[in-house]
């Protein structure tokens, strides 16, 4: 454990600090979020080439089509935090999962500009449901977390 708060944290060590506590939730969770992003940057990646490619896009219009995953993931922000709270943020992660694999698979099916486009819309809700209410899990253990690296989080959260 760091003992002085004002100590240099280094990643190796607070890595090993979350490894080491006893509630591995946070640590899970902390995975959970590296994957999803892992996962939605390889769609956002490739997509201009599947455009390109398979639906016959010029790049910059297949690129400007996640414009409407990120317009949708914007506007619904703040009422995924909202579901997140009435409903739990695990079930609201779970909905935004079902979301994302549901768009995906339409998308597979129909490969259709059209379809797309209304399907990155749903995908843009999907990902706030998963992005926002994952963050408050992380932050929402800290709390309960007996772990100096948690320190500067903590201080803000009362």
């Amino acid at each position: 454990k760091i003992k002085d708060k004002k100590e240099k944290l280094s990643i190796i060590a607070s890595f090993k600090d979350v490894i080491g506590e006893k509630d591995k939730s946070t640590l899970f969770m902390l995975f959970a979020i590296f994957f999803w992003f892992v996962g939605y940057q390889a769609l956002e990646a490739l997509f201009t080439v599947y455009g390109v490619a398979v639906l016959g896009l010029t790049r910059g219009g297949a690129g400007g089509m996640l414009l409407y995953v990120a317009l949708s993931f914007l506007l619904f922000a703040f009422p995924a935090g909202i579901l997140g709270t009435k409903i739990g943020r695990k079930l609201t992660i779970k909905i935004g999962i079902f979301l994302w694999i549901i768009s995906l698979i339409v998308m597979f099916i129909f490969q259709n500009i059209t379809v797309i486009s209304i399907f990155f819309v749903v995908c843009g809700a999907g990902w706030a449901l998963i992005n926002i209410n994952s963050i408050v899990i992380v932050w929402d253990h800290l709390a309960a977390l007996d772990s100096n690296i948690y320190m500067p989080l903590k201080k803000d959260r009362g």
